[in-house]
């Protein structure tokens, strides 16, 4: 199968920069040659055209799925099938809803059901813990997803959210796209607990800090992430950054944000995506990141 390298390959890059929690393979300084310049050689994703997949028979339909290339264990479909809604680690039989890769391709994945038009599913990437156990959890979930029909380069306007639906007729093959997992699927977490969260925001003269309360928030089980009350108590602050903490018990899988409650209660969320509580930013029960920035402030026209 002929994978076009070009197609697609902007929107690709984009995706795989937001959804990444670790960072990318870049060297940390530019790989110089004799003359000084940079002959560091940045690989591109390859973007696979949509394979030719036999019609599975009647009263069946095959779910096929181009998953971005840091989907390293697999992909898992969960819905309102007969398992409804469950995860991998809360079935009997796991196969089920496992897809399995197409041969020859490397972001390519298919799975064949019962045909049920009415039937909503979405598409998890499997994670493995630090047991090496699997699992799947809302904590790392699609960034958008889209039906697929020609190879043409994607609307960002077609990715969405929703649940998805197998089409209308049995004896198919339907194919979808997921634009980016929110958590790279290679992120081990830390287990539930008691953890302090240091949140050191940086000061940026372009991103200012809003002013008002900070705000940690994150799945925690009791509530919503917008009606977090965890008011952060700030514990240092200079000419360079801020720093705030708060300290808490978290659920497993959980991955948290911050936002700015203001004096008329407008809530002013940071950049970005939801960060996973990973062995990567804890050290002796502290969770320590610095990456947060805030929308830039209005201009006047």
């Amino acid at each position: 199968m002929k994978a076009n390298k070009f197609m697609l390959a902007g929107m690709l890059v984009a995706a795989l920069a937001m959804v990444g929690c670790k960072p990318t393979n870049t060297p940390d300084t530019p790989n110089n040659g004799g003359d000084g310049q940079d002959t560091t050689v940045v690989e591109e994703p390859t973007i696979e055209e949509m394979p030719e997949l036999a019609a599975p028979g009647a009263g069946k339909v095959t779910i096929a799925l181009r998953a971005p290339e840091n989907t390293a264990n697999g992909v898992w479909l969960v819905g309102g099938f007969a398992d409804s809604w469950k995860m991998i680690h809360e079935v009997a039989d796991p196969s089920l809803y496992r897809f399995t890769r197409v041969e020859g391709t490397k972001t390519w994945w298919q799975i064949t059901v019962d045909f049920d038009a009415s039937a909503e599913f979405k598409f998890m990437p499997i994670c493995k813990n630090a047991e090496g156990n699997e699992y799947t959890s809302w904590s790392v979930e699609p960034t958008g997803m889209r039906v697929m029909i020609d190879n043409e380069p994607a609307d960002e306007k077609d990715f969405n959210k929703d649940n998805q639906k197998m089409g209308a007729a049995d004896n198919a093959v339907v194919f979808f796209e997921v634009k980016g997992w929110s958590v790279d699927p290679s992120v081990v977490f830390m287990p539930a607990g008691p953890y302090k969260f240091q949140i050191t925001l940086n000061k940026i003269d372009t991103l200012p800090i809003p002013a008002g309360d900070v705000v940690l928030t994150g799945n925690f089980k009791e509530e919503s992430w917008g009606d977090s009350k965890r008011v952060m108590t700030k514990v240092s602050d200079d000419a360079t950054a801020v720093v705030y903490e708060y300290e808490d018990f978290v659920p497993d899988y959980f991955c948290f944000k911050v936002f700015v409650l203001g004096a008329d209660s407008t809530q002013t969320w940071a950049n970005g995506e939801n960060v996973p509580l990973s062995v990567d930013v804890v050290k002796d029960g502290v969770a320590s990141y610095d990456g947060f920035t805030f929308p830039a402030p209005a201009t006047a026209e």
